[in-house]
């Protein structure tokens, strides 16, 4: 009902079936309701899908070249140590890759600093990152965390308050992750960038949280699998209903989904079913 109010393509019709399947595939807890919980999960498995094809990119870049450092060599043909990560997509599709937006992924994901010029100490990041490594640094950060402050959302509070600020940059998060003295495979940098799937650059309480629902991903991707369709629409839901013309919301796709169930919410009067 709350989509149908709101103007979702599958819930004008006269057939049930994809708005079934779509809730379905959300509620993982089998509850019946839906909860902003729910919708973070889907945060969490656009992140994790990013970092497979930052690996799909790694694993042919190493076995192109042989190693990141040999690679680079290759690539950085004027020896300037810099690349445009533009220029870099280009010649790596020269190279034999040809997914751009694969490679556009990766080059953002390894871009350090956010100026979208690489180098080859970006690339030297790379050689302790795994999914899994990513995903275990995260749960001993989340672990961390939560011991020393109560909860995720008071160690949120804490760690901003720190820097006078309301949100999360990569500088101010690697501070954070070089404070916690954990032994760590991933730079922080790149944890980071694993939390910010919308590149926004900022993270906020709900992209932060995200911490505490990486253990739901295998859940999810099983789920995406089979209902792929219908999780789909609702990600293009979203980025219409984001639209200024229709809600206008900014901010990172965490933000985006806790502001659409705040809309579903208020449509039927609290009753998500």
């Amino acid at each position: 009902r709350a989509l149908k109010l709101m103007k979702h393509p599958d819930a004008t019709t006269k057939h049930s079936g994809p708005i079934l399947e779509l809730f379905a595939s959300i509620d993982l807890s089998k509850t019946g309701r839906l909860s902003i919980e729910d919708f973070f999960h889907l945060t969490v498995l656009s992140a994790r899908h990013q970092l497979t094809l930052v690996t799909s990119v790694c694993k042919f870049f190493q076995q192109r070249f042989g190693s990141y450092k040999a690679g680079w060599k290759v690539l950085d043909t004027d020896g300037q140590g810099q690349l445009d990560a533009p220029i870099w997509v280009d010649l790596m599709q020269k190279q034999g890759y040809q997914n751009r937006q694969e490679l556009e992924v990766c080059a953002y994901f390894i871009d350090r600093d956010g100026s979208m010029m690489l180098s080859g100490k970006d690339f030297e990041l790379l050689s302790a990152f795994t999914v899994e490594n990513v995903v275990a640094d995260l749960e001993r950060l989340r672990s961390h965390w939560e011991q020393a402050h109560g909860s995720l959302e008071d160690a949120f509070r804490a760690l901003v308050a720190e820097c006078a600020a309301t949100t999360l940059n990569a500088e101010a998060f690697t501070n954070a992750v070089r404070n916690a003295d954990l032994a760590l495979k991933v730079h922080g940098r790149l944890l980071f960038k694993a939390l910010d799937p919308t590149r926004t650059g900022q993270l906020m309480l709900e992209d932060f949280i995200m911490l505490k629902h990486q253990h739901h991903v295998d859940a999810l991707a099983e789920a995406s699998e089979s209902l792929k369709a219908p999780t789909s629409s609702l990600h293009r839901f979203l980025s219409w209903w984001c639209l200024p013309k229709v809600a206008n919301v900014e901010g990172s796709e965490a933000h985006r989904w806790k502001r659409l169930h705040q809309e579903m919410l208020r449509v039927t009067a609290d009753e998500i079913y």
